[in-house]
């Protein structure tokens, strides 16, 4: 959802100047997702070791010999589907208010049209 939203906030650039500038839009939103990504890796990868869970045991859900227990497991869960989880449902607010309704994005879309169409007329 977010590299949709990427590209309305190109399109509003686009109507509202006269330069074409997703490359940058893209770039810069490529690069934060990068930056961020990194530690929280390490911070999951760190947790999870906190709960003991060790990546060269014998794989199984349950307490088995040689196998990561229980709490070892419940720190996989917990760290990599129910706190991303939390921080999704934390965003949703800002979602169901998103000021660009789909009557207004269909007004958006026109205007580009409209000034992508003169741009290539004046080129021609």
């Amino acid at each position: 959802m977010s590299a949709s939203m990427a590209a309305d906030a190109v399109d509003l650039n686009t109507v509202g100047s006269s330069e074409a500038r997703a490359g940058v839009y893209f770039s810069g939103k490529s690069s934060a997702q990068k930056t961020t990504g990194a530690p929280a890796r390490l911070q999951g990868l760190t947790a999870v070791g906190f709960f003991g869970f060790e990546p060269t045991l014998a794989s199984g859900l349950g307490q088995a010999e040689g196998g990561n227990s229980e709490l070892a497991t419940i720190g996989i869960i917990l760290h990599y589907s129910d706190i991303p989880c939390c921080f999704y449902f934390a965003t949703m607010p800002s979602l169901w208010k998103y000021p660009l309704t789909e009557a207004r994005h269909a007004r958006l879309r026109a205007k580009l049209e409209r000034k992508l169409a003169a741009r290539t007329d004046t080129i021609s």
